[in-house]
């Protein structure tokens, strides 16, 4: 038998929808661990799924780096803690700081299609109900690839957005110059709206606009909530990530990311959106799937 029992078994009784309810903290552990090895499974395929994604989000942000070195260097100069920025520097630079930023990018946006059948399996697990990891992961990805790819793509461009935007303001003087808040703020709330989007995308029949929309409404309507999730997943990775940050000792922190990483940033997301959604919908029968 698999380590990970990627397909499991869905007689095993885990944690049942009547069961008393636990503060969330406390559920949401017992969800990790009651299915820590079938997430680390299916954290690896789909890191291993999405690569391609991963390397065209590389692309995008290496674009968003040319728009900062031309446009506003000394910001690149000082996340670098350079001086001066030479061809071989910013050639160096470019091709390490926007992989490592792209790892962030796919972490708190998704890394294409594949996140589809990725939320789908974890947020079964957070209704406690149980999927098979291969089949529902494959068939979800492909029934949402569309809206999927949208979402990825809108994701790029909104980010493309917000960086003309932010060098934009932060070259002007005045109170104007204030408006990079503004840009932050719109950043933060853009990164709140994918906790809710993909998993209101395999749930629910709704157009891009209505998925929108909605996770719009519950990005705001639980914006603490929001925040903290967030916290968490930037401490988690960061935290991985300041560990290893060393050259040499980067691919330990792919290893990890694709291993136990990923998992957990997908699996607290769900766990965010399906307490947002319970709350809207609290009746089981009401939060079916694709109603």
């Amino acid at each position: 038998m698999s380590i990970f029992n990627l397909n499991g078994n869905p007689n095993v009784r885990g944690i049942q929808k009547n069961d008393p309810e636990k503060r969330a903290f406390f559920e949401f552990t017992d969800i990790y661990g009651l299915r820590f090895f079938k997430i680390m499974g299916l954290s690896l395929l789909y890191f291993f799924t999405s690569i391609p994604f991963y390397i065209l989000t590389t692309l995008v942000v290496v674009f968003i780096f040319q728009l900062f070195a031309t446009a506003a260097p000394e910001t690149i100069m000082f996340l670098l803690g350079i001086e001066t920025l030479t061809d071989s520097v910013y050639l160096t630079a470019s091709t390490v700081f926007s992989g490592i930023i792209s790892v962030f990018i796919c972490v708190f946006f998704g890394a294409g299609p594949t996140t589809a059948g990725f939320h789908f399996v974890l947020r079964n697990y957070v209704r406690h109900d149980h999927a098979w990891i291969f089949s529902d992961f494959f068939g979800k990805t492909f029934k949402n690839f569309g809206q999927a790819l949208l979402v990825w793509l809108f994701s790029m461009i909104g980010l493309v957005l917000l960086s003309v935007a932010w060098i934009f303001y932060s070259s002007m003087g005045g109170v104007f110059s204030y408006l990079v808040y503004v840009v932050y703020f719109f950043l933060l709330v853009f990164i709140m709206v994918h906790i809710y989007i993909y998993q209101l995308m395999v749930t629910f029949k709704l157009g891009i606009k209505d998925l929108y929309k909605n996770a719009l409404l519950m990005a705001f309507g639980g914006f603490s909530q929001n925040f903290l999730t967030l916290l968490i997943v930037l401490i988690v990775v960061g935290g991985a990530f300041l560990l290893f940050m060393n050259i040499e000792r980067l691919l330990l922190f792919y290893f990890l990311l694709a291993l136990l990483l990923l998992g957990f940033a997908g699996l607290l997301y769900n766990f965010t959106a399906h307490l947002s959604i319970r709350k809207i919908l609290p009746k089981e029968e009401d939060y079916s799937e694709e109603i």
